[in-house]
């Protein structure tokens, strides 16, 4: 198709509304794709947050953990999980020696 051609077809309403047609698909198809992106990157940023965030919480943890005595891990251990602690006694004494 020669350029005369095109822009014959383009003069008719026809091709005007074809033409227009495809502008709003192309403008709409572009409008989908930012919004997406945006989405993905909002996402991606709490996603980022989050893990940061856990693992800050994990360091406050295994420090407070590794401070502890055996005794005090041996109760925290088994307390959590609804076990008698009773068993623990035996390690009060042990960081002494």
């Amino acid at each position: 198709m020669t350029i005369a051609a095109l822009l014959s077809v383009l003069r008719s309403k026809a091709g005007l509304v074809g033409l227009l047609m495809v502008g709003v698909m192309v403008a709409a198809w572009w409008h989908g794709r930012t919004q997406y992106r945006a989405g993905y990157q909002a996402h991606e940023t709490e996603m980022a947050v989050a893990a940061a965030q856990a693992e800050k919480e994990r360091q406050h943890d295994d420090t407070r953990l590794r401070n502890l005595s055996d005794h005090d891990l041996c109760v925290e251990y088994l307390g959590a999980r609804g076990m008698p602690v009773v068993g623990c006694d035996r390690l009060r004494g042990l960081q002494a020696q």
